[in-house]
């Protein structure tokens, strides 16, 4: 699985400016100086720890391969947002000719082979586009800024990007308006993904919550043959693997959702000033029709709500919010 154009082009960009220890490191690898069952472990826990450090830092990857080196042995392991699989440890002088495929693998593997999304890619220093199908036709989406990215190695790997739209591609907006893409590996046997929640609020006309633009499984070329598209999903390459995996490796089978909603809000930790943070959370709770019942004059709440219900913010042209507009929940 070799692609002879991925060195020449990542050293190209790395001319171009500095290296990036966070951003530019392709695959990590944990080097002890004997080979012991303790070390095995301790490389491991050390590993993913630096695994899950550099997925924070690489939005657009989902799955990265480490290199655990033991004195003579190696070994290889791939982490995804499905779990993480190993291969046993291989002697370096008895199988030179396995260890050197492993080298080559990681030195000049395709982007699929390393965890990367191909529909995620660069324009220009620092921005990115991302590519959707939407009604049949390719669209992409200019992002703007990362709004969050999950930190934990295991689960659903949680991404957001606010980006920038055509009206060409999205002619319900207006051009250069502002949207919200979510991506998130989830259970493809689950009934109620959160596209379909939406569209239920949004056929229901519940107002106050995020409307939804487009949802997709979104989709790959398959490591062994460019012309196979599959849906990304935590399967593919396990699926490479000619031997069966034990029954005791057991993962969880993700596929790689995509959302892309409207309107893009200002994250809450962008308030001026405590002031107009309560003054939005008060809004929200209050309301046009309140969610919450005070249980009497000495509800804490009820004080708090007194006190700030004649604060006015007008520094960033704070509005009224819906009560269902506001979700205190992570991303992920």
């Amino acid at each position: 699985m070799l692609c002879e154009d991925s060195t020449i082009k990542k050293c190209e960009v790395l001319e171009e400016r500095q290296f990036d220890l966070r951003t530019d490191v392709y695959v990590i690898g944990e080097l002890k100086n004997r080979y012991g069952t303790d070390n095995v472990r301790a490389s491991f826990i050390e590993l993913a720890g630096k695994v899950v450090f550099q997925l924070e830092n690489q939005d657009g990857r989902y799955a990265t391969p480490g290199l655990q080196i033991l004195g003579d042995h190696i070994i290889l392991t791939l982490f995804d947002r499905g779990g993480s699989i190993s291969t046993h440890p291989l002697h370096i002088h008895q199988r030179p000719e396995a260890f050197l495929r492993v080298l080559l693998g990681i030195t000049f593997g395709d982007a699929v082979v390393l965890g990367f999304d191909t529909t995620i890619s660069p324009v220009e220093e620092g921005k990115k586009k991302i590519q959707i199908i939407r009604d049949g036709k390719e669209c992409f989406i200019l992002v703007d800024q990362l709004l969050f990215i999950s930190g934990s190695l295991h689960g659903r790997g949680t991404t957001v990007w606010s980006g920038v739209v055509t009206q060409a591609d999205f002619p319900e907006l207006e051009e250069g308006q502002k949207v919200v893409i979510k991506d998130s590996f989830v259970d493809p046997l689950r009934r109620y993904t959160e596209g379909k929640i939406l569209k239920i609020l949004e056929d229901n006309e519940i107002k106050g919550v995020p409307r939804l633009l487009h949802e997709q499984q979104v989709q790959a070329s398959h490591p062994l043959d460019s012309d196979l598209q599959l849906n990304q999903s935590t399967h593919i390459l396990r699926s490479l693997i000619k031997d069966p995996l034990p029954a005791d490796c057991k993962y969880h089978l993700r596929v790689l959702s995509r959302l892309v909603s409207t309107p893009k809000g200002d994250p809450i930790y962008d308030f001026s000033s405590l002031a107009e943070l309560l003054v939005g959370l008060i809004d929200c709770l209050k309301g046009e029709s309140p969610i919450i019942i005070s249980t009497g004059p000495r509800s804490p709440l009820d004080s708090t709500l007194r006190c700030f219900q004649d604060c006015r913010c007008t520094s960033s042209g704070h509005q009224p919010i819906q009560p269902v507009a506001l979700c205190l929940s992570e991303w992920g």
